[in-house]
């Protein structure tokens, strides 16, 4: 049996101690394991809840932070509403200017800049956000800002991407300029910066360009304004101390700072707008003949090919940013992908440079970019293969996306333009439409919808319906609508008493705005300008004139402002009755001759020639004829086919009523008029040299058939006169006081507008009459036997054999008009007899004694001009103007008593003021009126507006060479019109362009006149084409001519007047060719130069300078435009002596010429804009305890978010808007003006950020 063995007692004892040790190191690992859960649960809780609260934080930070970035949009939208908003103060009006970061306005109370500027509104952040007008806010710019971080803050400084190694600019790159030399191709045009400021102030930071291009530089800094809790905001003083500057808050503990902001707003209208811009390429009317020129008359634009239509916004240049300094209307490859890259526009059925087709192109599919953003991402769609072939071109084209990015500065997919007047009221619309509207095209619908404005919707354009009932277009269509817009609206905006925001003054004061005066006058013209626009409207079968080739196609009678139909009865031949008329377009009177031709001749020996039964040796047998010149002064297509009728009545001369008087010659009554005193005009087209284009119609144009002229009859059947003795024969017209004003005139001939007005002296289709006197006595040398023909026979034979009509035999005495500026006859009712005097050779013993030229330029025997038209050109025979008397003439310039003036200090000599038009093509120059292009088809072999058989073809325009925005570019074409009209003032127009020297310059004739442009800011030509760019009171795509940017003018950006004027041209005809010019390519392509614009807008920087800003776009007329190859020089008081003296060796170029390229831009400029871009960093900041509470101090007061971007920000004006004044009863215009009825949006909203 086992047995066990008894443990000691120790040791049992041990053995128990050992387990109970045991024991407790497991209890005190385990509570050591449950306390670092605790601990690990309470660190991740607490840690958890450190995160959230961060996380929480974070977030309520950043949305304080984006609540900030609405809080920057809606103070540039308060200031510049504030800014734009109509303010009235003791009756002034006031208008505004936009800029890069400010906003100026000015009164209409002042005499110039300094006293009519009021105040400035700055659009960055700073502490004093309105200045007086004549601070300089580039002062702003601090030269130590970099040391004061919590001042200042570059709003441009860049983000770095470590994954594409590239520096991204929030607003300017600088490495869109690479070189120091300003045409260098890597340099965006017009683009430059520099180290300081037009003050003198170093610009910390600037790093200009060098080898490296990631080092390039440009900063722009502005002041933080901060914001404490409360709202109220302020600005740091020079001891970091808050200082409010709106709210009542002030800076504690229990009112904290807690946020700062910095913005700077840029002017969309100073960048190219992508979808309105291309790539223009030139085109004009040919102006002289050359290579180019008959290039261009053959490759006319065609149907929406808009990047060739002058003053389109199509016509913009993109290639200033995107292949600068480059002409790639040559490039093929370079072109495409502009077009490409643009909407609406496409190259494959563009004819780019120009083509002879004669089929419009079509417009690609694109939809407009909504944002810039766009252009860097283009849709890739499911297109067919040779568009995809199209879409690699643009991928694999130089136009990569870093030269997008680096544009950004330049180029905006939001640019609008207000188109209102200085008055902040709707302007007029330029194209004609009809009161019946089923005779509206698509176009006139559009521009009708945008040309309406107001519940009342008042139509801001002229209705018209019939071309030969200008009393009725006035005061019975559309109920009166026309004239209420001319009397009860144009009218009242030249009022003496409505003095002109921004400039003082007013044009009526300049010119009278009376019933009789040349303000009204003015008006009227500009006016019925608009209606004689557009006369052979391919999309219209009923045309507003006969069609084709049938009589009266093209002509218009002028409007009258004499009362009306009934009215006009009994007032027409009132010459005291000065009631403004527009020039319409049909013909004027211009000379008047005498013809002396003998149909018969016995010599002293008693041999005979011709008709000379009964006379006595050394007699000759007599017979007198009337011809009539005429000439129309609305030169250009479309064709005109006269149908008017000439009568020849009055006192001694004869008419229906009473015995014709005679003319006796050597005492031998010679006869009396013939019964028909009627001068019809000719079926033109039959006349040989006949062009229908209006100029001068010749002295065939009437009465060819049936000729005007004194028949012998009585005793004296035979009209035999004796010979005088050596040889001269005296006449005498029988009559009373000789030449004397008021009296009763020798003749008066009476112009009608239709071809049987005439017959029947039917006083509804009167339109002019003419008071002529003829000296009553005279004498002429005895004409010599040439042939047998009688005057009837003559004229007749002369119809296609112009030689026939005066042969060197025959005697010719005129009547020419003194001053030979047609355009003043043809405004007028009545036209008295001082404006016709004898031609200089009148009382010679010359048989010639006239200046008869046909329209083809042909001269007849014997004219002849006292002086030329422009000394020194050296005329050749066919292209000498139309220009008898020499301005040193006495009788050039006279009174209505016929006696020299004295009473006008400023020259009256044509070749001095310039004021006269180049003839289209070959036409000889002379005083035109500037009228719109609706173009001249090219057909088989003929070119256009040079081939004779094209300037008498039956149908000269077609839809393919037809768009509203091809005839009329815009106001700029009223430049030719006569300002001196009822004031009798000869060559003298509407300046549109530099002269301050000229009646029509600004401060002419007196001190705070303003200047004539201005009539250009009434007007306006809205754009349809490739769509509605143009909408009511507004227009996509505008340029702000004021390109200086606050406070940073060191930053030059003129990069938008390059794109604008690139594709212009400056004509410049030598003042001595004038013998080649209109020859066969006698001229030269030189002639027609590009811009440099690098020299031309140094006159920008001229202003600037000064402290000035251009008040309205029509200041583009004062700036000379250098043409390559020349040089600005030194201004000189308000001029540039330099270009003055290069103009004077060029006389031979026109006013409309050298007009053309204002008129081409300046509808495409602005000074205001619609749409703005704020550029902001915005933070919210933590206020450390340990400072002071109305101090910063920048190592502890740290921001805990920021943001940074851009929002994009517009006006508009809704047109329905019921409660926009009717502006047709605004007499004395104190109803609110459009300003005041803008609404504001944010388009688009953008962070910058990587």
């Amino acid at each position: 049996m086992k047995t066990k063995s008894i443990q000691d007692p120790k040791s049992l004892n041990k053995h128990k101690s050992k387990n109970r040790d045991k024991e407790s190191g497991i209890a005190i690992v385990t509570v050591l394991s449950v306390l670092m859960m605790m601990t690990l649960l309470v660190f991740g809780f607490f840690s958890a809840a450190t995160e959230e609260l961060k996380s929480s934080t974070y977030y309520g930070s950043s949305l304080k932070t984006r609540q900030l970035t609405d809080v920057v949009t809606n103070m540039v939208i308060a200031q510049v509403r504030k800014a734009t908003g109509e303010q009235t103060s003791e009756g002034q009006r006031f208008t505004w200017v936009s800029q890069p970061g400010c906003i100026t306005t000015f009164s209409n109370r002042g005499s110039d800049y300094d006293t009519l500027s009021v105040a400035k509104f700055k659009l960055y952040s700073s502490e004093t956000m309105e200045e007086n007008a004549d601070d300089n806010m580039v002062d702003d710019i601090q030269e130590d800002w970099d040391k004061k971080p919590h001042h200042y803050v570059d709003l441009n400084s860049p983000l770095y991407s470590e994954r594409e190694n590239e520096l991204y600019f929030p607003i300017l790159d600088p490495r869109a300029r690479r070189s120091t030399n300003d045409t260098n191709k890597d340099n965006v045009e017009g683009f430059n910066y520099t180290q300081t400021t037009s003050t003198g102030t170093q610009v910390p930071g600037v790093i200009l360009p060098g080898s490296d291009p990631k080092s390039q530089r440009v900063p722009m800094p502005v002041q933080w304004l901060y914001i404490l809790e409360d709202g109220t905001m302020g600005h740091l003083d020079k001891s970091d101390t808050f200082v409010p500057g709106s709210g009542i808050g002030k800076a504690s503990i229990s009112n904290p700072i807690v946020a700062r902001i910095a913005f700077w707003t840029d002017d969309e209208c100073n960048k190219v707008n992508v979808n309105t811009a291309s790539e223009g390429v030139h085109w004009d009317i040919p102006r002289y003949d050359s290579k180019q020129e008959r290039e261009m008359a053959v490759k006319q634009p065609v149907q929406r090919e808009t990047s060739r239509f002058p003053g389109h916004p199509s016509m913009v240049s993109l290639s200033s940013v995107l292949y600068p300094h480059e002409d790639v209307s040559q490039d093929k490859a370079k072109l495409r992908n502009i077009y490409d890259l643009v909407p609406k526009i496409e190259y494959k059925n563009s004819s780019a440079s120009g083509s002879s087709s004669t089929k419009g192109v079509t417009w690609d599919t694109d939809r407009l970019y909504a944002t810039y953003d766009e252009l860097l991402y283009k849709h890739e769609r499911n297109r067919g293969l040779e568009e995809r072939q199209e879409s690699n071109t643009f991928r694999n084209s130089q136009i990569s996306r870093r030269k997008l990015e680096q544009s950004r500065f330049f180029l905006t997919a939001n640019s609008i333009g207000p188109e209102t007047t200085m008055f902040g009221t709707p302007k007029m619309t330029m194209w004609p439409t009809y009161t019946n509207t089923g005779r509206n095209t698509y176009f006139d619908n559009l521009i009708n919808f945008i040309s309406t404005i107001g519940t009342k919707n008042r139509k801001y354009y002229y209705q018209r319906n019939s071309s030969g009932s200008r009393h009725n277009e006035n005061y019975g269509n559309a109920n009166g609508h026309n004239l209420q817009l001319l009397d009860n609206y144009l009218v009242n905006l030249i009022a003496p008493s409505n003095q002109i925001p921004g400039y003082g003054g007013s044009l009526g004061r300049k010119y009278g705005s009376g019933p009789y005066q040349d303000g009204k006058q003015i008006l009227t013209q500009l006016w019925d300008y608009v209606r004689t626009t557009n006369l052979n409207d391919p999309y219209n079968n009923d045309q507003y004139t006969a069609r084709g080739n049938a009589s009266g196609h093209g002509q218009v009678a002028g409007c009258c402002l004499c009362g009306g139909t009934s009215p006009h009865q009994i007032r027409w031949d009132k010459p005291y009755l000065k009631f403004p008329r527009g020039f319409g377009r049909l013909p004027t009177l211009t000379e008047v001759s005498l013809v002396f031709k003998a149909t018969g001749q016995r010599s002293e020996d008693g041999s005979a020639q011709g008709n000379s039964q009964g006379l006595p040796p050394g007699g000759v047998n007599v017979e007198v004829g009337l011809l009539l010149e005429t000439f129309c002064p609305s030169h250009g297509f479309t064709k005109l086919v006269p149908k008017t009728s000439l009568q020849v009545v009055g006192g001694r001369f004869g008419n229906q009523d009473k015995e014709p008087a005679s003319i006796s010659i050597n005492g031998v009554n010679i006869g009396k008029l013939v019964p028909n005193n009627k001068a019809r005009c000719e079926t033109s087209m039959s006349l040989k040299g006949f062009r229908g284009w209006g100029a001068h119609g010749g002295p065939r144009q009437h009465g060819t058939t049936q000729p005007v002229y004194w028949t012998p009859s009585g005793g004296n059947a035979g009209g035999g006169v004796p010979a005088g003795g050596g040889g001269l024969l005296r006449v005498k017209i029988e009559g009373g006081v000789d030449r004397q004003p008021a009296s009763e005139p020798d003749m008066r001939v009476v112009l009608y507008d239709e071809r049987g007005g005439a017959d029947g002296r039917d006083v509804n289709n009167l339109i002019q009459v003419f008071e002529l006197d003829f000296p009553n006595e005279f004498t002429i040398p005895m004409p010599r036997y040439d042939n047998r023909d009688s005057w009837k026979q003559t004229v007749s034979k002369a119809r296609n054999n112009p030689q026939n009509l005066i042969s060197p035999g025959t005697v010719v005495r005129s009547l020419v008009v003194s001053h030979s500026d047609f355009r003043l006859l043809g405004a007028k009712r009545v036209i008295e007899n001082h404006v016709f005097q004898p031609h200089p050779k009148f009382n010679t013993n010359d048989r010639h004694a006239h200046s008869l030229v046909d329209p083809d330029g042909y001269k007849y025997t014997g004219f002849e001009n006292e002086r030329e038209f422009i000394v020194g050109a050296d005329y050749s025979k066919t292209i000498e103007p139309d220009f008898p008397i020499s301005p040193d003439n006495p009788n050039f310039f006279v009174d209505v008593r016929g006696n020299p003036r004295t009473d006008y200090k400023f020259s009256v000599d044509p070749m001095i003021t310039g004021d006269w038009d180049n003839g289209i093509a070959m036409q000889m120059d002379g005083p035109y009126v500037n009228r719109g292009d609706d173009g001249n088809r090219p057909s088989g072999n003929r070119n256009p507006y040079f081939d004779e058989k094209a300037l008498t073809a039956a149908d000269v325009t077609s839809q393919a060479f037809f768009s509203p925005n091809r005839v009329i570019c815009g106001p700029g074409m009223y430049g030719s019109m006569s300002s001196g009209v009822q004031e009798g003032i000869p060559w003298r127009t509407l300046l549109f362009r530099p002269d301050p020297d000229h009646f029509g310059s600004i401060d002419q004739p007196n001190q705070g006149d303003p200047p004539d442009h201005l009539w250009m800011d009434l007007f306006w030509m809205p754009v349809v084409e490739p769509y509605a760019i143009s909408m009511p009171a507004a227009t996509r795509g505008k340029i702000n001519l004021n390109t200086q940017i606050v406070p940073f003018d060191y930053i030059k950006r003129n990069t938008a007047m390059h794109a604008l004027m690139k594709a212009e041209r400056v004509v410049a005809i030598p003042t001595n060719a004038g013998g080649k010019y209109k020859e066969q390519n006698g001229g030269s392509d030189s002639w027609r130069s590009k811009i440099d614009a690098y020299e031309t807008m140094k006159q920008w920087e001229d202003k600037f300078k000064e402290n000035e800003l251009f008040r309205s776009p029509t200041e583009i007329c004062e700036m000379y435009l250098v043409p390559e190859g020349e040089t600005l020089g030194t201004r000189s008081g308000k001029d540039y002596p330099k270009m003055r003296k290069f103009w004077e060796s060029h006389r031979l170029t026109g006013d409309n010429t050298k007009e053309r390229p204002y008129a081409n831009m300046h509808p495409r400029l602005t000074t205001k804009s619609n749409v703005y871009k704020v550029h902001m960093i915005v933070q919210t900041l933590r206020k450390a305890r340990s400072t002071d509470a109305d101090k910063v101090d920048p190592e502890k007061d740290k921001p805990v978010g920021t943001w940074r971007g851009s929002a994009l920000i517009e006006r508009f004006i809704d047109p329905s808007d019921k409660n926009i004044p009717d502006y047709f009863n605004d007499p004395n215009m104190q109803q609110e003006s459009l300003e005041k009825f803008y609404n504001y949006r944010v388009l688009h909203i953008k962070q910058f950020a990587l």
